[in-house]
């Protein structure tokens, strides 16, 4: 749960981009049918905004009364199985995020980096003063991590309370926000288009969804408004995108969790399960909030004086099928370096990769050193000549110069002819160009060899728009897009990668990653143990 005011941050972010599809499109609406049981009732209306956040078996309500740049809440926690409230606490004006725990709740303040811990009964258990202010944060339910956006160094970092043990995970310059906790990961919206999942056991975030028509994003669903629908994905199967009819015009998107998403129109409340080819629905009262939980939702709704919360419970639930078919373990290369490109190299993703893999080679060499010691350039600058554009050959040359952002880039045969006048020899550096990533996983990273792969940003689809002759008459479209990672691993769904652009380690859907690395032209290099 948030209550975020004026804070704002941004997060150069890239994620798996959705490959494949499927309508689904019930031709005639069944019954909207759903179980509503009132939770608590009788809650004095007078925040401004309401929010819930519901553990196992306590609820927290949360009214907010806001102010110009901060606001201040009543909580209450209420015990479902004993039917009582078990704990009361104020918040005095300030930026704040809270939420559930195992045991209790916690509370973050995002102006003095205060987090504090406390039990059902809402009495402080532990408490830490971090001396910053958070762009945003969370706590995981178990109280063990914090993760959080540090606004004066523009980093995600992941903090173990008790201990002070700190990661820096990736900087950030775009928008960010969490959006929820399952299954003990972290999930972050970036962006406003994309989903990133971190787990504190593992040493880099999983990049799941990317897609500029979804609004709402939560750790199960990630949902926005089609042309005659509702447009959806699964963070379970980001690989498929979900098309659903709506019920009714002027519907509006609420909340999204594991059971679905929910609309409202006037008074109907209406929960979309993709898989259940129904749509359930409510009517009584204003709808305020709603969260979306594994069963249903929890329903915040109001007839103008009193709050009711209620449990929103389809008859009968559905869930996504299994469409897993590859079986395997997961295989990593934990030692490669990861080097970011931005700020300072925003088109020099090539020469960074190259980087990467000199370094793991045990090559003691600096981005600026290989951009300026080996890598061939020629000026970004096209040339307009009887009406036609003439540029450089970007097989023959980095077009542009990596430290610009005007700049385009360079294919595999400019990067292996810089290491290859890096080592005086062309023995160590191999074009692998034609195999699939799977074949260069088997014959390359499982031998502890990291491979240069040409593939997009965030596996975008590649765009061309840009044309010029090169200087041998031939027309060139530049692939927009273009992008190049060091593939460090795999496992039976995806390939992992170090990615410049994010700087930090991601995954990526293997049938994804196969399409867009085949759209560059199946270009990849490999430097060559001693």
């Amino acid at each position: 749960m948030k209550f975020l005011r004026s804070v704002t941050v941004c997060l150069l972010l890239a994620a798996v981009l959705l490959s494949g599809c499927y309508a689904h499109k019930p031709s005639v609406m069944p019954p909207e049918t759903a179980d509503i049981t009132p939770i608590k009732e009788g809650i004095s209306l007078y925040g401004d905004v309401v929010e819930t956040d519901l553990h196992n078996d306590i609820l927290q309500v949360v009214q907010w009364q806001s102010g110009l740049d901060t606001a201040s809440g009543d909580i209450f926690l209420y015990d479902r199985s004993a039917g009582t409230v078990c704990g009361q606490l104020t918040l005095p004006a300030d930026a704040w995020a809270t939420g559930c725990l195992d045991g209790g709740m916690y509370t973050v303040s995002l102006t003095s980096g205060t987090v504090t811990l406390y039990n059902t009964a809402c009495k402080p258990r532990f408490s830490w003063k971090l001396d910053t202010a958070f762009a945003f944060a969370e706590v995981s339910t178990n109280g063990e991590w914090l993760l959080y956006g540090d606004g004066k160094t523009a980093t995600v970092r992941l903090r173990r309370l008790k201990t002070g043990e700190e990661k820096e995970l990736l900087s950030f310059s775009g928008h960010v926000a969490s959006v929820g906790r399952r299954d003990g990961a972290f999930y972050l919206c970036c962006n406003t288009e994309e989903l990133l999942r971190i787990d504190p056991s593992k040493e880099y975030a999983e990049a799941l969804v990317v897609d500029n028509a979804l609004h709402r994003f939560t750790p199960y669903y990630c949902v926005g408004k089609a042309e005659d629908g509702w447009h959806a994905v699964s963070a379970d199967q980001p690989e498929k995108a979900l098309n659903l009819p709506s019920a009714a015009t002027g519907e509006e998107l609420i909340a999204a969790g594991e059971s679905g998403w929910f609309t409202t129109e006037g008074n109907t409340v209406r929960l979309y399960r993709p898989y259940a080819d129904t749509a359930c629905a409510a009517v009584d009262g204003r709808l305020l909030h709603a969260a979306c939980t594994d069963t249903g939702a929890l329903l915040v709704t109001t007839d103008g004086e009193t709050l009711t919360v209620s449990r929103f419970t389809p008859h009968d639930g559905a869930v996504p099928p299994d469409t897993s078919t590859r079986t395997g373990t997961r295989f990593l290369l934990e030692n490669v370096p990861v080097i970011p490109q931005n700020p300072t190299y925003p088109t020099g993703c090539e020469s960074v990769s190259a980087v990467m893999a000199l370094q793991y080679a045990g090559e003691d060499i600096t981005v600026d050193e290989f951009i300026d010691g080996y890598l061939p350039q020629a000026d970004s600058t096209l040339i307009k000549k009887d009406g036609r554009y003439y540029g450089p050959d970007p097989y023959e040359v980095f077009v542009g110069d990596p430290r610009t952002k005007s700049s385009y880039g360079c294919m595999s045969p400019v990067i292996k002819r810089a290491i290859d006048t890096h080592f005086g020899t062309d023995t160590r550096t191999v074009n692998t160009g034609g195999k699939s990533l799977e074949a260069l996983c088997e014959q390359y990273v499982t031998e502890g060899i990291p491979v240069l792969t040409w593939v997009t940003i965030a596996m975008r689809e590649v765009e061309y728009h840009t044309s010029w002759y090169l200087p041998n008459g031939e027309r060139f479209t530049w692939p927009g897009n273009e992008h190049c990672m060091v593939l460090v691993g795999y496992d039976a769904e995806k390939y992992y990668f170090n990615d410049p652009y994010l700087g930090l380690r991601v995954a990526y859907d293997r049938t994804l990653a196969e399409d867009r690395y085949s759209a560059m032209g199946c270009q990849s290099l490999v430097i060559l143990h001693t």
